[in-house]
């Protein structure tokens, strides 16, 4: 395809506006910018012969110019244009080319009066630059599209006839001098060659070609019969469909041609289509024509904070939230700043150079004039929706707010004040308050999301994209920067429908520290209710002695100043006492007997992770007595603990109650 790639960018260049009789290819593909096309340009060039690239560099100003001025072959005045009468008597004359010789000699026929009826200059033109590329297929191609943009029609007909006389089985090569004879007023003899094209290959871009040279001719009903042939095959022809809108109009069928109008607008540009809405005030909207464009921003890379649902994820959530509205900060003083240069930079140009910032605004060019028309249908359809989501903004926030001032009325209203409660059980409440309206908010932010944000993507990658055809570089990155800005902006409107305010996270700060803290002391004890141990065994060391039984194990010795350890079995804990003792009377070891003692100290006790989980004072007076290592207590123990509060318990041979209590647990 690359040795015609050059033609068929040419032919794009300067596309008939009249009924679309200019040819493309019927696609779906996107319109290409002028710098796609100037890309295109440059690669098609590389293999040209320095003859062609000259050929070719004198013919793209001109082809410029006429983009800018909308200076195109049978362009519009405005107004949309008339179907010609019926040419009955030329219609009637038009030959039936049914063999290879009888198409031949047809060329052959058109060839000679080329040669009669142009200038010889420019018949000697056309041959000797046939006879030096004449090895060169790609140049000879090219050349009838790049006279027609250099304005020289004649030259065009005669090198595409020259051409399609040499290769009368390429079909691409005749189709081309069809569309190029219909192109210069010369559709009757477009139609002998697109009939007989038609059987060897029955393509759609062929019966467009056919309807747009009928419709020339004023014979709607066989220009209706092949739009309708290409439509079946290609449904989305913006041409056919131009064609289809035109004839219905001209029959006063208004509302049947609005679906072709549509169709034509949708997958390219008419602007007999376009004159068609104006002068018949067709309610066209932007979901009517709307493209696939690039998705220059999408939910994968760009999305708003999703909100958080337990109270775990706030202090997280407000660290997010905070980056994103960073980024918005960011682009807002970027844009500031470029706008303040932009202004000093207009006070100081010309009117010229004022309007080439925004020339797409001024010239008539297809690509222009495609994407006006789909800015303006963008912004249209866009205040209509940002009408409506304002409503739907409020309606969210309500109910954020609405959920928000119950949960603080909670907390207004619950003091805790005489109620005999720990600061961890008022904080786990809290907490259950916090979680049940996150998770309620949280499905009041995914619908808001759901229901507003695919629109805001949408608005803004058309516009990023048409914008690009209308404006001037540095407007163009000043514009595509604002809304970048104004992206990030509703992004992080987005947080109204789940506010976490500075007095919600004090409280989720202050209880998740609460929580760690007290939950060393609850987890320490163990669901078993304890076991009673009447028999303890006993051995002496030096002057201490160490004692255990089926819930613990201690060591205590010293004469006056004591010192202890004891461990719990069952729940981990350690217990380390310092403190002043005394003996009343012993019993000895191996015999037995009966001794009492008192002692009074502080202690400090530990649990499994060798955390601290409390500490304070501790006195104790008991008895006991024994046989051999075995022996039994009983003993009276006052405990005043910074956690456990202030208690005094009993131990009657293992069985241990608890006589006073106050605080702790």
């Amino acid at each position: 395809m690359k040795k015609y790639l050059i033609a068929l960018l040419i032919l794009c260049l300067s596309t008939a506006a009249f009924a679309q009789t200019g040819k493309k290819q019927a696609t779906k593909e996107k319109v290409p910018g002028s710098s796609e096309i100037q890309k295109m340009m440059d690669e098609a060039m590389k293999d040209l012969s320095p003859e062609e690239k000259k050929m070719l560099a004198d013919a793209i100003p001109i082809a410029k110019e006429m983009q800018e001025k909308g200076m195109k072959p049978n362009a519009t005045s405005g107004t949309v244009p008339k179907i010609p009468k019926k040419q009955t008597a030329l219609l009637a004359k038009l030959p039936v080319l049914k063999s290879a010789d009888q198409y031949g000699s047809f060329l052959l026929a058109i060839k000679n009066d080329c040669v009669k009826n142009i200038a010889p200059a420019i018949i000697k033109e056309v041959d000797d630059f046939f006879l030096k590329n004449k090895n060169n297929s790609q140049t000879l191609v090219n050349a009838a599209p790049i006279l027609m943009v250099q304005k020289k029609p004649s030259a065009a007909v005669y090198a595409s006839v020259k051409l399609a006389t040499a290769q009368p089985d390429n079909i691409l090569i005749q189709d081309n001098l069809a569309v190029i004879l219909h192109q210069t007023g010369n559709a009757h003899k477009a139609l002998p060659i697109l009939q007989f094209l038609l059987p060897k290959n029955n393509h759609p871009i062929i019966q467009n070609n056919l309807g747009q040279a009928y419709l020339s001719l004023g014979d709607t009903a066989n220009a209706r019969k092949f739009f309708i042939a290409c439509l079946a095959k290609d449904a989305n022809s913006s041409e056919a469909n131009c064609g289809m809108a035109l004839i219905l109009i001209e029959a006063g069928k208004i509302n049947e041609a609005i679906h072709f109008v549509i169709k034509s607008l949708k997958n390219g540009y008419s602007e007999t289509a376009d004159e068609i809405v104006n002068k018949h005030k067709i309610k066209l909207k932007f979901s009517d024509v709307k493209q696939e464009v690039p998705e220059y921003f999408n939910p994968q890379k760009y999305k708003p904070i999703p909100a958080a649902t337990t109270y775990e994820m706030v202090e997280n959530t407000i660290a997010l939230r905070a980056d994103l509205k960073a980024t918005e900060v960011f682009w807002s003083k970027k844009v500031y700043k470029e706008n303040s240069e932009n202004a000093e930079k207009m006070e100081k140009m010309t009117v010229q150079q004022a309007m080439n910032s925004v020339g797409g605004l001024l010239t008539n060019a297809p690509f222009a004039r495609k994407a006006l028309l789909m800015t303006t249908l963008v912004a249209n359809e866009y205040m209509d929706f940002q009408t409506s989501e304002v409503l739907e903004n409020s309606k969210y926030c309500q109910i954020d707010k609405t959920l928000l001032d119950k949960l603080e009325k909670k907390f207004a209203s619950d003091t805790y004040m005489g109620k005999e409660r720990s600061e961890f059980e008022i904080c786990q409440e809290r907490m259950e308050l916090i979680n049940a309206y996150l998770l309620a908010t949280s499905k009041n932010h995914s619908a808001f999301v759901q229901k507003t944000l695919p629109k805001e993507y949408e608005f803004i990658n058309q516009s990023i994209y048409w914008n690009r055809f209308i404006m001037g570089d540095e407007i163009y990155t000043t514009d595509f920067n604002s809304k970048i800005a104004r992206f990030f902006e509703i992004l992080n409107k987005y947080d109204d429908a789940q506010r976490i305010g500075p007095y919600l996270v004090s409280v989720v700060k202050d209880c998740k520290n609460v929580k760690e803290t007290i939950k060393a002391t609850v987890t320490a004890k163990d669901s078993i209710a304890p076991m009673d141990c009447p028999i303890k065994i006993e051995i002496p060391l030096g002057i201490g002695k160490a004692k255990w039984d089926c819930k613990s194990f201690e060591i205590e010795g010293g004469e006056l100043i004591m010192g202890g350890f004891e461990k719990d079995f069952q729940s981990g804990e350690m217990t380390i006492f310092l403190g002043l003792g005394a003996e009343f009377f012993g019993k000895g070891f191996g015999v037995g007997g009966i001794e009492a003692g008192g002692k009074i100290g502080s202690f400090v006790k530990f649990g499994k992770d060798l955390s601290v989980i409390d500490a304070g004072n501790k006195a104790e007076i008991g008895m006991e007595g024994g046989i051999g290592p075995f022996m039994t207590e009983a003993k009276l123990t006052g405990v005043m603990g910074m956690v456990s509060g202030v208690h005094v318990n009993q131990n009657f041979m293992g069985q241990e109650t608890t006589i006073f209590q106050y605080g702790g647990d």
